[in-house]
């Protein structure tokens, strides 16, 4: 689940959220809307590659062949 911090907060303590996004993903908001996802790259790259099955359904085939 997505921690919800708003952009100044996040501004403040950005160095702290670095760390701690290791953990757990957080939610950037300004003025209430949700504007970026802050998480560490090794949880984006693991997204990445799975996104790719979805885009590239022939990879999908290889790999089931």
């Amino acid at each position: 689940m997505l921690e919800v911090v708003n952009a100044t907060e996040g501004k403040k303590e950005f160095l702290q959220l670095i760390e701690r996004c290791k953990e757990n993903p957080f939610l950037i908001t300004k003025n209430g809307k949700p504007v970026a996802v802050l998480m560490d790259a090794e949880t984006y790259e693991k997204i990445m590659e799975t996104l790719k099955f979805y885009m590239y359904p022939e990879i999908k085939n290889k790999i089931n062949e």
